[in-house]
C-alpha cells in the first residue's frame, strides 16, 4: 500500500475535493495490475484497517504479503 497526497506526481494541481480529501490510500496487485484506491482526509490507523478489511480481505481473501512504506499507521 502506498500513501500519496493527491496531486503528487501530477503536472498540474488537482482541485480540492469535498470533505478536505487530500490523500489517496492505494493498494496494487502487481501481478494482475489491479488497483484499489480510497480518498482520505487524514491517514489514521483506523482508516487503513477499515480500507484493508473492506477492500482487500473481504473481497479477495487474506493476502500472502503486504508491502508498506512503514509509516506510523503500521506500527503497532
Amino acid at each position: 500500500m502506498a500513501f500519496l497526497p493527491v496531486g503528487n506526481g501530477h503536472p498540474r494541481a488537482i482541485p480540492p475535493a469535498k470533505g478536505q480529501l487530500k490523500f489517496l490510500l492505494v493498494a496494487i496487485d502487481y501481478f494482475t495490475k489491479w488497483i484499489e484506491a480510497c480518498p482520505l482526509a487524514k491517514i489514521t490507523t483506523e482508516n487503513v484497517q477499515r480500507f484493508t478489511w473492506r477492500n482487500i480481505v473481504c473481497r479477495f481473501g487474506i493476502p500472502h504479503t503486504l508491502v508498506t512504506d512503514n509509516g506510523r499507521q503500521f506500527i503497532a
